[in-house]
C-alpha cells in the first residue's frame, strides 16, 4: 500500500495566527497557510516534527521566522510574497531541503557566502548539497554575490525581476542547471560563458534588451527551450545549429526580418513563435520540421502564406493575424490536423474553397478582412467550435451555418447582417456565446420562436439603433415575455437582487412553491414592463447599447458614443481632423496600413500628393478609408481600431471630439 502524506490545507482563511489544534497535531507532514494573516509564528511549530513541506506564502511576515529553522525534516519552504528582507545561512543546516521560493519577498541579499567562511560553515550546511530548486524572482533589490555558500547541486534557478544588468559569472559554474530564468531584468547581452552550462535544457531571457546572442549556445545540445521575446535580436547564431533538440523557440517581438537559417537543424521543434517581427517569407527547408505542432506568424509581413507552411502535416495551430495576406495557397488542404487557424487583420475578399477539407478545425479567426460573404462549405466543419467574423462587409450568414453542431461561440460584430438563417437557434444547441453588436439593420426572423427573439438580445447585443427595431423591443416586452426574456430586461433594470432570486428555482419545488413563484414573476414582469414604458426611447436605446457593449468587453464605449452619431459624415470628418493634428508622424503609416488596410503603394501614393503637409496626407488617408467603406467607416470602428493598434489616448480623443460635438 502506497504512502499517504497527511496533509493540513489552512489557505485563504485569514487566519492571524496558527490554530492549537494544527500544533497538537504532530502526523501533519504538509501544512499550506498561505494567504493569511500570519506575521509569525509560535515556538512550539518546532513540535510538528515530521512537516517536508511548508507554504508561508502571501502573508504578513516582515521577517523571516527562525522557528522554521528547527523543521529538520524539511523539503520543500515556499515563503514567497512577504517582506522579510533576508533569509539566514543556517538555512543550510536543514539537511532533507530541497526546494526554496522566496520570490516577491524584498530580499537585499541570499545567503550565497562571499568565499571568506570557514570550512566548519561548509560542513554544517548539508542543503548546499541537497537544494536544487531556487527562485528568487520579483527581489529587484537582491544583490548578488555567488561565494562559497552557493548551493552547487541547483538545478533550477528564477532570478527573473530582479533588475539584472549583467549575469554574474559565477553563476555559471551552476554545472547541474537544467533550468535557468533571466525573464524581464535589463541585459544588453550574455556572457560567452552560458556555453558552459552543458545539462541546460530551459533558457528563458525575454524581455531584456539583447541584441544578439552568443554563439557559444550551440555548445549546449541538450537544450530544450528557449524564450528570447521582447528583445532585439536580429537572428540566431549560426553555432545554434547544433542544438539540434530544440522543442520550442520563442522568438517574438523582435527585429528578425528573416527566418534565422538554423531552425531548419532543429527538427524536434513543436512550438515556434516568430509573432511581431519583419518577416516576409518562411524558409525554404523548414519542410524539415516534420513535428511542429504550432507556428505564430502574426504581425509581420507576410503576403501570402508560404508554401512551405502548407507541408507541415503536424500542424495543429496556425496563427498568421495581422499580415498582407489577400488568398490562401491550394495547398492548406494538406493541413489535415490543424485545430487552430487565425487570418484576421488580413485583407481576404473570399475564402479559398479547398478550406473545406480541413475538417478537424476547432477555431477559425477571421475578422478584420473584407469578405463579403462566407461560403456554403462552412457547414461541412463538422468540429468547429469558435468562429470569428468581426469588422467584415457580410451581409448574411449561409444556411450551412447551422450544421456546425459543435459550434460554442459565434463572433460577428460590425457586418450588415439582416437575419438568421432558418432554424438557426433550433440547430445550434451547443451555442453560449453569440456577438451580432453593430449590425444596424438587424433584424430577428418574423418566423423565429420567442425564445429566439429572446437569445437574440441576450446573447447577440443587437444593435437596437433604429426606431421601427425599439417600438418592436417595446411590443415584446408588452406582450408575452418568456422566462430569459424577461430575466435580460432586468439586468438592465439594475435589479439584480429579483433576477437572482426567480433564475435558480429548484426543480424539486412543490406545486405551492411553484405556484407562489409564477405569482411572484408576474408581479415583476409587470413592473419591469412599466419601467419600460416610462422610459423614453432615446434613453432606452442608451441603456440596451450599454448593456451590450460591457458583455462584448468594450466597457470603454458604452454611454460615451451616441449612437445616433455613427454614421454621421460632418462629425465624422471632425475626428479626422483631430487625428490628423495628433496622430504622430511614425505612427499614422503603421495605423492606416495595419488597421485600415491601406496597401503601403496608396500610402506611398498619398505622401507624394501632399509631400510637404503631412496633416494633409493624414486626413486623405482618412477620407479615403471612409469612400472605402462608405456605411462601414463608423465611429465606433474607428476607436476600436485605434485601441487595437494601443493608441487609446487618440481614441480617448476622438471620443471626447464627439462629446464636445454633440453638447453643442
Amino acid at each position: 500500500m502506497a504512502d499517504v502524506t497527511v496533509e493540513c490545507d489552512l489557505s485563504d482563511r485569514q487566519l492571524s495566527h496558527l490554530p492549537g489544534e494544527v500544533l497538537r497535531s504532530t502526523d501533519i507532514e504538509a501544512l499550506n497557510l498561505e494567504n493569511n494573516q500570519i506575521s509569525s509564528l509560535p515556538d512550539n511549530i518546532v513540535h510538528l516534527l515530521n512537516v517536508e513541506e511548508l507554504v508561508l506564502r502571501s502573508n504578513k511576515f516582515e521577517q523571516f521566522p527562525s522557528q522554521v529553522l528547527h523543521l529538520y525534516k524539511l523539503v520543500e519552504l515556499d515563503i514567497g510574497r512577504n517582506e522579510i528582507g533576508s533569509i539566514p545561512p543556517e538555512i543550510y543546516h536543514l539537511r532533507h531541503l530541497e526546494r526554496i521560493y522566496a520570490d516577491d519577498c524584498g530580499l537585499m541579499k541570499f545567503p550565497f557566502g562571499t568565499g571568506t567562511e570557514p570550512q566548519q560553515m561548509k560542513n554544517d550546511s548539508p542543503a548546499l548539497k541537497t537544494l536544487h530548486t531556487l527562485a528568487l524572482q520579483g527581489n529587484p533589490s537582491l544583490n548578488f554575490t555567488f561565494g562559497a555558500l552557493t548551493p552547487v547541486n541547483l538545478t533550477r534557478l528564477d532570478v527573473s525581476r530582479t533588475s539584472l544588468r549583467s549575469v554574474p559569472l559565477q553563476m555559471f559554474k551552476l554545472g547541474h542547471l537544467e533550468e535557468l530564468y533571466l525573464s524581464q531584468n535589463a541585459l544588453q547581452e550574455l556572457p560567452h560563458s552560458v556555453g558552459s552550462l552543458k545539462r541546460l535544457k530551459i533558457l528563458w531571457v525575454d524581455e531584456n534588451k539583447i541584441r544578439d546572442l552568443p554563439p557559444s549556445l550551440g555548445e549546449i545540445e541538450n537544450l530544450r527551450e528557449l524564450n528570447a521575446h521582447g528583445n532585439r535580436l536580429r537572428t540566431l547564431p549560426s553555432e545554434m545549429r547544433t542544438c539540434k533538440r530544440v522543442e520550442k523557440l520563442n522568438l517574438s517581438d523582435n527585429n528578425i526580418s528573416v527566418v534565422p537559417n538554423v531552425i531548419v537543424r532543429m527538427t524536434r521543434m513543436k512550438v515556434f513563435t516568430l509573432g511581431n517581427n519583419k518577416i516576409r517569407d518562411f524558409h525554404r527547408n523548414a519542410t524539415n520540421l516534420r513535428k511542429l505542432e504550432y507556428i505564430d506568424f502574426g504581425s509581420n509581413s507576410l503576403a501570402s502564406v508560404p508554401n512551405e507552411v502548407c507541408q507541415l502535416r503536424s500542424l495543429r495551430c496556425l496563427i498568421l493575424q495581422n499580415n498582407f495576406l489577400e488568398k490562401l495557397p491550394a495547398d492548406i488542404t494538406k493541413l489535415e490536423n490543424l485545430r487552430v487557424l487565425d487570418l484576421s487583420r488580413n485583407r481576404l475578399s473570399e475564402l479559398s474553397p479547398q478550406m473545406d477539407c480541413l475538417t478537424q478545425l476547432r477555431e477559425l479567426r477571421l475578422g478584420q478582412n473584407g469578405l463579403i460573404e462566407l461560403p456554403e462549405w462552412i457547414g461541412s466543419l463538422k468540429q468547429l467550435r469558435e468562429l470569428t467574423l468581426d469588422d467584415n462587409k457580410l451581409l448574411e450568414l449561409p444556411d450551412s451555418i447551422v450544421e456546425l453542431d459543435s459550434l460554442t461561440r459565434l463572433q460577428a460584430a460590425n457586418n450588415d447582417i439582416r437575419v438568421l438563417p432558418p432554424n438557426f437557434e433550433r440547430r445550434l444547441q451547443k451555442l453560449r456565446e453569440l456577438c451580432l453588436d453593430g449590425n444596424p439593420h438587424f433584424q430577428p426572423s418574423d418566423s423565429a420562436s420567442p425564445k429566439s427573439r429572446s437569445m437574440t438580445r441576450t446573447k447577440m447585443g443587437a444593435s437596437g439603433n433604429k426606431a421601427d427595431h425599439a417600438t418592436s423591443s417595446q411590443k415584446d416586452a408588452k406582450d408575452k415575455i418568456d422566462e430569459r426574456h424577461w430575466l435580460w430586461i432586468g439586468h438592465i433594470s439594475r435589479d439584480h437582487d429579483a433576477v437572482s432570486r426567480y433564475s435558480d428555482t429548484p426543480l424539486g419545488s412543490t406545486n405551492d412553491e411553484n405556484t407562489t413563484r409564477k405569482k411572484k414573476k408576474r408581479v415583476f414582469k409587470r413592473k419591469v414592463e412599466a419601467k419600460l414604458k416610462s422610459t423614453s426611447r432615446e434613453a432606452r436605446r442608451h441603456l440596451n447599447t450599454a448593456a451590450r457593449l460591457k458583455k462584448d468587453r468594450d466597457d470603454e464605449l458604452a454611454g460615451i458614443i451616441p449612437t445616433n452619431a455613427e454614421n454621421t459624415r460632418d462629425n465624422l470628418s471632425k475626428a479626422f481632423t483631430y487625428l490628423a493634428e495628433n496622430f504622430e508622424s511614425k505612427e499614422w503609416k503603421h495605423f492606416g496600413i495595419n488597421q485600415l488596410n491601406l496597401s503601403l503603394s496608396v500610402i506611398e501614393a498619398i505622401s507624394q500628393d501632399a509631400p510637404n503637409d503631412e496633416t494633409k496626407q493624414k486626413y486623405r488617408m482618412m477620407k479615403l478609408w471612409r469612400s472605402r467603406n462608405g456605411k462601414y467607416a463608423t465611429y465606433r470602428t474607428l476607436v476600436r481600431r485605434l485601441r487595437d493598434a494601443g493608441l487609446d489616448q487618440l481614441a480617448d480623443g476622438v471620443m471626447g471630439k464627439q462629446s464636445h460635438v454633440d453638447t453643442h
